[in-house]
């Protein structure tokens, strides 16, 4: 065996400890934990951004029926919504997100993103490549379509849906996580 050869598979040895050592120590999360933290994102958005429309009257303008009538949606109200959306999402989930890379349903779920190296990506990146890019085109009809195809990318063998690769991450179960003072470190 040529010294070339030989080094090339001493990387790939190396590389796959590397792999088992960093997936024993941080296993991904669940498909149905994944899911179930949407879901409690999803109501504790429900529940903080309802009372805040009522207290500011926002939305009170909308005619769905015209909307439907003349086959018209209004695109900047629709952009509007999701704005106001993403800040709330920001209120309420932005502290964890920081710190942690959790929302509060990815916490009661005990898991979180991380960068390649098992890191709590910069804020920037969650929001700027995971989160905003998929609410903005997934507002406008026709276009929404791209948020399915982003959900049942985590059936893949990897359980990466498109916003984890767009942004390089992966959602990681921390509930056996040994050091979780650092707070760039699950």
């Amino acid at each position: 065996m040529s010294e070339e050869n030989l080094e090339q598979e001493m990387a790939t040895e190396a590389a796959s400890e590397t792999t088992t050592e960093h997936s024993e120590r941080y296993p991904d999360a669940t498909r149905l934990s994944r899911l179930f933290a949407q879901i409690l994102d999803g109501i504790i958005l429900m529940f903080v951004s309802t009372p805040l429309m009522f207290i500011f009257n926002f939305g009170a303008d909308l005619d769905v029926e015209l909307w439907l009538e003349s086959g018209v949606i209004p695109v900047d109200q629709v952009l509007s919504f999701t704005a106001v959306g993403i800040f709330i999402y920001l209120l309420v989930n932005g502290y964890h997100l920081w710190y942690f890379g959790q929302t509060l349903g990815k916490k009661m779920m005990k898991i979180a993103i991380v960068d390649r190296n098992d890191k709590v990506p910069a804020f920037a990146k969650i929001i700027g490549l995971r989160y905003v890019p998929f609410q903005l085109v997934g507002a406008i009809p026709g276009l929404a379509l791209i948020s399915i195809v982003d959900i049942l990318m985590i059936f893949r063998s990897d359980r990466r849906c498109l916003h984890d690769m767009l942004a390089g991450t992966r959602v990681i179960n921390v509930s056996r996580a040994q050091d979780s003072s650092d707070s760039q470190q699950i």
